[in-house]
């Protein structure tokens, strides 16, 4: 289907790849990083488009895994042969500039996306997950180039946090499903698994922290009175002795007692050691958050649909749902979204309080 072979692999990938490493690498490039960060965030992106590739290529039966299930070691491979291919990309004197790299990129992420998103329309359950990782994600993506945010120039605190975030939570996940706190449904799910967790919920974890963060420095450049400051502290020592309150109670339901004393101890440091200036926007940030939050977790819990996406065992968690989400999921994204932005911060140094109105050309900065 995909034409002429040379040792069994059509030449047709060989080719897509070399377009796809001349999009990604003068992107990453404009971030400025030092080289090894630049060949790592240029890896990581393309493992991420290989994660968008390989459903649908399945799908239109290009190529198939066995049982439908792509194994890590897939990954793994394209993450050290992109390395390698942009280690020598930001090593040897190439032309480092490509007007056309993110149309061509943009391109094929919509081709893919426009796939998934049509088959997810047409009634095609098991696109359903990915549909909605791809909708959370669509909006900020496009946006992130938007003269007045300029938020792909934060991408390098960006994704130390998402990585940061992505570790720790892929680990509790992986560990909760292995125990059945909670679970997925394999009708909404296109097949491929890494670490025994789902394409979808492993994108979950790089697609929703991205996005969120996009709505926090958003509000940033819009709101320029820092309206949450004065209160913001005593609002979170409140909530974090409610949370470990609540946690020891509850401490037999572990979706609960994990999940309120983690929050709780991450805005213990916050509050008591490092002091965060941006607490208050964090608050309004997460506030506004919740709301595209809802919706999405609504659909993922089974809202509009015969079964939830996501299910959940209600002997680990207090058994109160806003609609079809459990209460715990508001802290869970309370914890993850402040684990980002804590690392997202860190590198920018700027101002915190109120803010004078944007300069053209300086972002929410």
């Amino acid at each position: 289907m995909l034409g002429a072979k040379l040792f069994d692999t059509p030449l047709l990938i060989g080719v897509n790849w070399l377009i796809l490493v001349m999009s990604v690498g003068p992107l990453v490039a404009r971030l400025q990083l030092p080289r090894w960060q630049s060949v790592l965030v240029a890896a990581l992106i393309m493992v991420g488009v290989d994660m968008l590739i390989e459903p649908v290529a399945m799908h239109l039966g290009f190529w198939s895994w066995e049982e439908d299930v792509v194994p890590l070691r897939n990954y793994i491979a394209w993450g050290v042969v992109s390395a390698f291919y942009f280690a020598l990309f930001f090593t040897l004197p190439v032309k480092r500039e490509n007007d056309f790299a993110a149309i061509v990129l943009g391109a094929q992420l919509c081709f893919f996306a426009g796939i998934i998103m049509v088959s997810a329309a047409r009634g095609m359950e098991r696109f359903t997950y990915l549909a909605l990782d791809l909708f959370t994600l669509s909006f900020p993506l496009i946006r992130s180039f938007e003269p007045r945010i300029l938020y792909w120039r934060k991408w390098r605190g960006l994704f130390t946090g998402i990585g940061v975030m992505a570790v720790v939570f892929l680990i509790w996940d992986a560990i909760f499903t292995a125990n059945g706190v909670w679970g997925f449904t394999p009708r909404y799910l296109t097949g491929p698994h890494i670490a025994r967790l789902p394409l979808e919920e492993v994108l979950f974890f790089l697609v929703v922290p991205y996005s969120c963060t996009f709505i926090y420095e958003v509000m940033r450049y819009f709101v320029r009175r820092d309206v949450l400051g004065r209160i913001a502290r005593p609002f979170c020592m409140a909530l974090l002795v409610v949370l470990v309150v609540m946690g020891i109670w509850h401490i037999g339901r572990i979706y609960t007692a994990i999940t309120f004393l983690c929050a709780a101890g991450l805005l213990s440091l916050h509050v008591f050691v490092l002091k965060s200036p941006y607490l208050g926007r964090f608050l309004l940030g997460y506030a506004v958050v919740l709301v595209p939050f809802v919706l999405v977790n609504g659909i993922l819990t089974g809202t509009l649909l015969e079964e939830p996406v996501v299910w959940y065992n209600n002997a680990e968690n207090l058994g109160i749902r806003v609609g079809t989400i459990p209460l715990e999921d508001s802290m869970y994204l309370l914890f993850f979204l402040l684990l980002t932005i804590t690392f997202y911060e860190l590198p920018l140094k700027r101002a915190y309080g109120d803010l004078p109105p944007p300069v053209e050309g300086c972002g929410a900065d």
